[in-house]
This record gives structure tokens, sequence and C-alpha cells, in this order.
């Protein structure tokens, strides 16, 4: 896609060359209980390209900075994190499975740092989600 081969010029250049690379998989910021299903793209991306993914997690953020609010809490909210380890996309056959382990993965860490979630009714809601989207195609 144009898309990648704009991520690959940046990546190449001297100038603007990172260490990493930082995204939303979920699309946007998700503030239910449940975690969504990931975008492939980015994931796409990483495999073709043999660059790990690296799950970071943070829980708390919309307490400190509301954007559908414009409220932004300077009295000390507690932000809480986790960092995982490296997924290697050369330790899979195929994007499916590592989709797939990056997406369990995903859902694993969420539900460390979130316990009061649900997983049922978190793959109920990943379902009706997916529906509503084939719906509109």
């Amino acid at each position: 896609t144009k898309f990648f081969a704009w991520l690959d010029e940046m990546w190449e250049c001297p100038r603007t060359r990172r260490p990493g690379l930082v995204v939303y998989p979920e699309g946007h910021r998700n503030t239910s209980p449940h975690p969504l299903r990931l975008k492939r793209g980015m994931i796409q991306y990483a495999y073709d390209r043999c660059i790990p993914v690296q799950i970071v997690l943070a829980f708390g953020l919309e307490e400190a900075v509301n954007e559908n609010e414009f409220r932004v809490d300077t009295s000390g909210c507690l932000i809480r994190y986790t960092v995982d380890e490296p997924l290697f996309p050369n330790k899979f056959t195929s994007e499916d499975e590592f989709y797939e382990a990056v997406q369990h993965r995903f859902n694993s860490k969420f539900y460390q740092m979130n316990p009061s979630s649900s997983r049922i009714s978190a793959q109920q809601q990943i379902d009706r989600a997916e529906n509503r989207h084939m719906a509109r195609l």
C-alpha cells in the first residue's frame, strides 16, 4: 500500500529513522472495559518486514486527559501500565498465525490489567462490533 511504502521510506531516511513505531492497533482509544478486535494493517506490516510487536497497555489515561469531554485532571490520577515481551514474526508460519498470537496476547494482558471485565461479554462485544461493521459493507 502507499501507506506502507511511506513508512518504509521513513524507516530508511537517516533524519527520521526510529528504533520503533507506536500505533493504536484497535484503531482508536478504547474506553470500554473490553478489548476490541485488533486492526490487521500494522500487524501485517510488522509481519511482512519481520519487525517485532510489543504490547504496551495503559489504563487510567482517560481520567487524566479526556478528549471527548475536553477535560484535563492535574490532581494526580493513577495510571497503570504493562509492557509485554516482544512477539517475533519469524517465529510464526503465517501472517494469520502471527495476528492471532498478537490478538491473544493483547487480550490476555488487557484482562490482567482489568480483571473486572468478563471474557464472555468481551467476546460478545467483539462479535457485535464485527457484525455492525459487516452490516455496513
